[in-house]
C-alpha cells in the first residue's frame, strides 16, 4: 500500500507541475500576442508609405530606345578636335574663359 501512496503522490506532483507549465505557456502566449498587437498599432503604415510601395509599371519606352539607337558615337580623332575651355580669375576676380593650351588675352585696366 505504501508503494501505491508514493506513486499517487508522484502523480499529483507531476500533475501540479503540468498545470503550472500550461498556465505559464498560456500567459506567455497572451503576453506575446498583446505585444504584437500593441506594436502594430504604434508602427502603422502611413498613406505615403503605401503610395511609395506600389509596384513599378514594367513598360519600356520605345521612343527613348529609338533615340538612343540614333545617337552618334564619336571617334577618338573627332574627340581630339573638340575644344576644352577653362575659367581663369585674375587678381581683380574677373573671370575669363580660355581654351586650354592658350594664353589669356590681357584684360584692359579701367582708367
Amino acid at each position: 500500500m505504501n508503494v501505491f501512496k508514493h506513486t499517487l503522490k508522484n502523480f499529483k506532483h507531476q500533475q501540479q507541475v503540468l498545470v503550472i507549465l500550461i498556465f505559464t505557456l498560456m500567459a506567455a502566449m497572451i503576453w506575446i500576442s498583446a505585444s504584437l498587437f500593441n506594436s502594430q498599432r504604434k508602427l502603422g503604415i502611413s498613406d505615403e508609405q503605401l503610395k511609395l510601395s506600389k509596384p513599378l509599371i514594367p513598360t519600356i519606352d520605345e521612343k527613348t530606345l529609338l533615340r538612343l539607337e540614333q545617337k552618334q558615337a564619336y571617334s577618338n580623332q573627332e574627340l581630339s578636335q573638340f575644344p576644352i575651355y577653362m575659367i581663369l580669375k585674375d587678381k581683380s576676380q574677373i573671370e575669363t574663359i580660355v581654351e586650354i593650351g592658350t594664353q589669356p588675352e590681357p584684360t584692359p585696366l579701367p582708367e
